[in-house]
């Protein structure tokens, strides 16, 4: 039996993955794609980074690159939805909380308690003016911002690829054990299966410098850290208005009634060697929210009164600059041509759900030949760095993703980059 060609390989069917599939199809709709999935059809979101997203999809990012991919993703929801596939965006806006100081202001303590605060609506009167209120300064808002399921929402862009594009093979229970080849690449699954195609991308998340076939030389230039957030039974209910908040150090998802999600960004990083290397089993999990207890005892006075529920850890894949990779395996990390060969695309930096529509377009793109992937994502921009110092960059990036704490005037403190 012949071994069935594609022009397109996808290793990875999570959220990134998808996307992929999904662009590639929507700009040449005669593509042969296979996207190759370890998971069954039945539990595939178990066995990736996907299904432990908390789901944000946030608009304030620094970077052109950055708001590209956002607004792209909001542009997909609603092109999903046009053709069939909703994702169930639950829209509640975003404000980003910095602390109302003045230098006659008294020494830090607690504050007003932004989850039981009925004035959020007024930080989205007007969206060009942030709001200030007695005990906080709204940085940023965004009224257009929510959350999603992202296991939902990949299955709506699988689903949508497909409807699309009728050829497309999504192929569960395909974990690639091997691939060889440049021009025209052999990938091999677990169970013996082959296929061939003329472009190979690996989107593995947090697997992909281990996924079959990245050689160790080419490894994509990302740090690869615990994320931890914990859900939390608040002692009242919280009221509906409030939006999802993003403190100097954590962010905080309400999640309905008396249900809020808090996630911290720790002073020491936890940095890993592997996408399979286990949890510090010595490592108290209720420690990723108590180490910035102070901060969280600042905007939620009675926050010890919070009982948890349930706590989630992922590995996320960050860079020292806080944008994606995407680079051609093999010759080092230089720019990305069109053509074909095997491409590795990762490092979401924390923002794999906001960022998935504009960077599986990116991608698509690129691989297409279609346009150049944009220098800020580019992984020839970390040639010449060690493995170490891409690790080292990557976990201070993550450490002061939302500023640190205490900020070290009393003026304020500094905004996510």
């Amino acid at each position: 039996m012949s071994t069935p060609f594609f022009s397109h390989a996808i290793i990875g069917g999570g959220l990134l993955g998808s996307s992929v599939a999904y662009h590639l199809s929507r700009i040449s709709k005669n593509a042969s794609i296979a996207v190759l999935e370890r998971g069954s059809s039945l539990d595939w979101a178990a066995h990736g980074n996907t299904r432990y997203s908390t789901g944000l999809i946030t608009s304030s990012h620094a970077s052109e690159a950055g708001r590209f991919m956002v607004g792209q993703t909001f542009a997909d929801l609603e092109d999903l939805k046009g053709l069939g596939f909703d994702a169930n965006f639950r829209r509640v806006g975003c404000v980003e909380v910095g602390l109302s100081l003045t230098p006659s202001s008294p020494p830090l303590g607690p504050l007003g308690n932004i989850l039981h605060f009925e004035g959020w609506h007024k930080a989205f009167a007007d969206p060009s003016k942030p709001a200030s209120f007695d005990d906080f300064l709204v940085s940023e808002q965004f009224a257009r911002d929510g959350c999603v399921s992202p296991t939902d929402l990949a299955a709506c862009y699988r689903n949508a690829a497909r409807k699309m594009n009728p050829a497309l093979d999504v192929r569960f229970d395909s974990d690639v054990v091997a691939m060889e080849g440049e021009d025209m690449v052999e990938l091999t699954t677990a169970d013996g299966s082959k296929i061939r195609a003329g472009t190979v991308i690996n989107a593995a998340g947090a697997w992909v410098n281990s996924a079959a076939g990245a050689p160790a030389a080419s490894s994509v230039p990302v740090g690869l850290m615990r994320a931890d957030y914990w859900m939390m039974r608040a002692p009242r209910p919280i009221p509906a208005s409030t939006p999802l908040l993003t403190l100097p150090g954590a962010y905080i998802k309400p999640g309905g009634g008396d249900r809020v999600e808090i996630g911290t960004y720790r002073d020491e990083q936890v940095v890993y060697g592997h996408a399979d290397e286990p949890a510090d089993q010595e490592d108290n999990e209720v420690e990723s929210i108590m180490c910035k207890l102070e901060l969280l005892k600042t905007f939620i006075p009675d926050i010890e009164e919070y009982a948890p529920v349930h706590y989630t850890s992922a590995k996320t894949t960050y860079t020292p600059d806080g944008m994606p990779v995407l680079g051609r395996v093999g010759g080092g990390t230089g720019g990305v041509d069109s053509g074909g060969g095997v491409f590795a695309v990762s490092g979401c930096n924390g923002y794999g759900v906001t960022w998935s529509g504009g960077l599986g377009r990116i991608v698509a793109e690129a691989v297409l030949g279609v346009k150049n992937v944009p220098a800020e994502l580019d992984a020839g921009r970390y040639e010449g760095w060690t493995e170490e110092e891409v690790k080292k960059g990557a976990a201070e990036k993550r450490r002061t993703k939302f500023g640190v704490w205490p900020p070290e005037e009393q003026g304020g403190v500094s905004a996510n980059a």
